[in-house]
């Protein structure tokens, strides 16, 4: 064979050899997944859905994701775009998404869940407190008591005080017990309300105090001489009230020092039995404004307590077991007060009656101001009256008898009666969902926004949370 073809075919044979040798021991660069995004977060109530893009992965491989809302593991898979799950309401969590390939190369993607604003419609029927999700009517949570509740419910950021024979600090979403405030009496089972700061409270019918709201130490105490009724309040004192006499008191809101009395004068039926303060004391423009069960309404100053002007309303006596719970409400320069069958409208400067509706029906309710209107419920009926005219808007059946106060939000009208909660439409009182509880409501709702980012109290409450 010819020498020279031998040396080209070893040559040949050499580089083949190298060449093969080199694509085995050569190793290829992984390269991670390109970046990708978050496309879109949605929630609806403790739901949250995410989606997101797919990466592109240079080498062609299939992805891995995997998915962790604050550091904990949700999700492990391929070919997955979207991930759901269930958060508490009011709450804010740290998210991200791997997507490796597999080789092990991966790109990350963060996000935050921002779970929305609880509404939660507070409420007693019986004996029972529930905490009522008002997205989904379903209930959060709920707590049997000792006895018969007929106190309001208030609260103050992420817990709602419930009463009967012991004050209990609850978180609003759970029901959870933060403190419990131990006491020896049966509570007078009216009021627990707050100013954003403390906590104030009856005991029996012979003392009040005010409590630290982070642990129910009290704060100050002070006797009441048997004040039977509701409490007032405003930015610096605390208005009681009493539905057996015809009586006033006023304490500083900080201190508890009593800082004058007030009792009806004899001439405007001051010794009848029915002459008491039973509703809670409005505070507006440095006058506390009361209507008696004798038909007067007085304008007080707030400093002294000296008769600014009176006016009687009605010359018959108000029921003090239900028209007692028929708080005035303060409408621009006017105050709005019922008096059995009728509604008022009067000057708050001069007590000088600007209209007057008369209902044809005793009311026992508080009335509610939303929107230029007001809105309040007598046994079968719900009303709707214009605030600016006293005009009836309409007056609509319920199916059940309803005898406490309802509050509105977002055009709906809460209230319960017998066996049901209900949600109405303001517009004509139309019936927009109901619950059944089995019972009968005997203590007016409160709706709370958020951690009490908004606070939607009937108008017996006089707590502020730190608003006015």
């Amino acid at each position: 064979m010819n020498f020279s073809i031998l040396l080209r075919l070893s040559a040949f044979s050499l580089l083949f050899v190298y060449l093969s040798c080199s694509k085995k021991n050569d190793v290829i660069e992984n390269r991670p997944p390109e970046n990708f995004e978050v496309k879109s977060i949605t929630y609806e109530n403790q739901q949250y859905s995410v989606s997101w893009s797919v990466p592109n992965d240079p080498d062609g491989d299939i992805l891995q994701y995997d998915l962790y809302v604050d550091d904990v593991q949700l999700l492990s898979g391929s070919n997955l775009t979207t991930f759901s799950g269930k958060l508490p309401y009011n709450s804010v969590h740290e998210g991200r998404i791997i997507a490796t390939n597999k080789q092990g190369g991966n790109s990350e993607v963060s996000f935050f869940l921002e779970m929305p604003e609880s509404k939660i419609l507070f409420f007693s029927v019986d004996d029972v407190v529930y905490a009522l999700d008002v997205n989904t009517q379903k209930v959060l949570w709920k707590n049997q008591m000792n006895g018969l509740i007929r106190g309001l419910h208030t609260t103050l950021g992420d817990q709602v005080f419930t009463h009967f024979d012991k004050l209990t600090s609850r978180d609003i979403l759970t029901g959870d017990v933060k403190w419990i405030k131990e006491t020896n009496d049966e509570y007078e089972s009216h009021f627990i309300i707050t100013d954003g700061e403390a906590i104030y409270r009856k005991i029996n019918y012979s003392a009040f105090e005010r409590l630290n709201a982070e642990d129910g130490s009290t704060e100050w105490t002070v006797s009441t001489f048997e004040s039977r009724g509701p409490a007032g309040m405003d930015d610096q004192n605390i208005y009681l009230t009493d539905r057996s006499s015809p009586f006033l008191r006023v304490y500083d809101k900080n201190t508890g020092d009593n800082k004058w009395n007030f009792s009806i004068p004899y001439q405007y039926g001051g010794d009848n039995y029915y002459n008491q303060i039973g509703h809670t004391p409005v505070v507006s423009d440095n006058k506390i404004f009361i209507r008696t069960g004798y038909g007067y309404l007085f304008a007080l100053e707030r400093e002294s307590g000296s008769i600014i002007w009176q006016t009687r309303l009605v010359t018959d006596n108000i029921s003090n077991f239900k028209g007692s719970e028929t708080r005035p409400l303060v409408y621009e320069d006017n105050l709005i007060v019922l008096a059995n069958s009728k509604l008022f409208s009067v000057k708050k400067d001069s007590g000088e009656i600007f209209w007057r509706t008369d209902l044809g029906v005793n009311i026992y309710s508080s009335p509610f101001l939303y929107k230029d209107h007001i809105y309040f419920t007598s046994d079968d009926y719900l009303f709707c009256v214009e605030v600016a005219t006293g005009n009836l808007k309409w007056k609509q059946s319920v199916p059940s008898q309803i005898q406490i106060s309802a509050i509105v939000y977002d055009d709906m009208i809460f209230v319960g009666g017998d066996d049901y909660y209900y949600a109405f439409n303001t517009d004509d009182a139309s019936e927009i969902w109901r619950f059944y509880t089995g019972g009968y409501a005997y203590t007016s709702p409160t709706l709370v926004i958020g951690e009490s980012n908004k606070i939607i109290y009937p108008n017996l409450n006089p707590s502020t949370n730190g608003n006015e």
